[in-house]
């Protein structure tokens, strides 16, 4: 990677417009307006109710960012598939550790403040409790399984976990057929989050943020500098208008996470409150996204839309979501929760590295072995 490339500030302030796009989406999903008899500060229902699906796109954001920076990773190692595992599996206990421990808070807050029935979340239609489907639900495999879930909104994680494992096998692959891939995925696979992540992994490897940023910051055609602010622009045009004739996003989520991603690189991250504000909404921003729903829906719901206005519902959510998170990303710290997690990574990619050794020798033994 070059040096003016993608870096984590550029990530960090991505998450933040994607959550606060998410918190949006969310809080005025469905017929919320009408149910909640929410004042539009507008007092357009038409563009309201355009803005509520497109702030959807958010999802192409992470997904992106995702397979941006695994790709990353795996272009930094030499180049193994047991380097490639490691990472995949470093990651994807992160997800489900995260997972864990704002489910454990949401668990005994459920219980104990809210005093909320735990157990009826997890029977089957014959009433049964099923303490398994508990297990899967703190580790984030719950929709993957077809289990219920406490928090509806916790089926991102099941699909986050299914990226993570296949962005080996679309790295190697895309490797071999290089841009074939991305209309491949887009017109036979048609999975339009699965199509977002292979343009991830082709921002990452073919450099193109360091390649945008060279034409704009280097001494360069005119032409090229404003091409890309075109195209940027174009890509938010268009999008809101497909949204708005549709009201299908599916067809956007392919390419419009990597529009998001050069918008704040390339703008956003120039102006210096903005990005102070994005980076601090970023770096809480995993932690929101798995507790902003237990805010607005299952504990709180009546005290969000108490405020009627749509500015100050969401206002009210997003600090919320940020106090929350902020306060359970301390405790986090202070618990020293994520050394524990960073120590099973290490136990495991030894493990992984002993399999590797142990296969190696019995290999090579066996060969060396002749017959009398």
């Amino acid at each position: 990677m070059k040096e003016n490339s993608f870096t984590k500030d550029h990530s960090l302030m991505l998450k933040g417009v994607m959550i606060m796009m998410l918190l949006f989406h969310h809080v005025f999903y469905g017929d919320a307006v009408a149910e909640q008899g929410i004042i539009l500060s507008t007092g357009r229902t038409d563009m309201f109710t355009v803005l509520v699906p497109y702030a959807r796109l958010c999802l192409s954001g992470f997904a992106f960012i995702t397979a941006y920076g695994v790709t990353c990773q795996m272009m930094a190692c030499s180049g193994s598939i047991r380097e490639y595992l490691e990472i995949c599996v470093n990651r994807l206990v992160k997800i489900s550790a995260s997972c864990l421990f704002v489910y454990v808070i949401a668990v005994t807050y459920k219980r104990l403040v809210v005093v909320q029935s735990v157990r009826d979340v997890y029977r089957d239609a014959a009433g049964v409790f099923h303490p398994l489907y508990m297990v899967f639900d703190a580790l984030g495999f719950a929709d993957l399984l077809g289990t219920p879930m406490m928090n509806v909104t916790w089926w991102y994680f099941s699909y986050a976990i299914l990226l993570v494992g296949s962005l080996p096998a679309i790295f190697m692959l895309y490797r071999k057929v290089r841009f074939f891939l991305f209309p491949l995925v887009m017109f036979v696979i048609d999975d339009s989050l699965v199509g977002i992540a292979v343009l991830g992994v082709l921002f990452a490897y073919e450099d193109i943020f360091a390649r945008m940023v060279m034409i704009v910051h280097k001494k360069v055609n005119f032409l090229w500098r404003g091409s890309i602010m075109a195209a940027c622009l174009f890509g938010l045009v268009c999008s809101y208008s497909i949204v708005a004739k549709s009201r299908d996003s599916d067809m956007v989520m392919y390419w419009i996470g990597a529009v998001y991603a050069a918008i704040v690189m390339m703008y956003l991250s120039k102006v210096p409150v903005i990005s102070t504000l994005l980076r601090c909404i970023g770096k809480y921003s995993a932690t929101m996204f798995m507790t902003h729903t237990f805010i607005y829906m299952y504990f709180y719901k009546d005290f969000i839309y108490s405020f009627r206005r749509d500015y100050l519902i969401y206002g009210v959510l997003l600090g919320c979501s940020l106090a929350t998170a902020i306060i359970i990303d301390t405790l986090r710290r202070l618990l020293r929760y994520d050394r524990l997690v960073s120590n099973v990574n290490k136990k495991i990619a030894w493990f992984l590295r002993e399999i590797r050794v142990l296969t190696s020798d019995r290999m090579v033994n066996g060969k060396g072995v002749e017959k009398p």
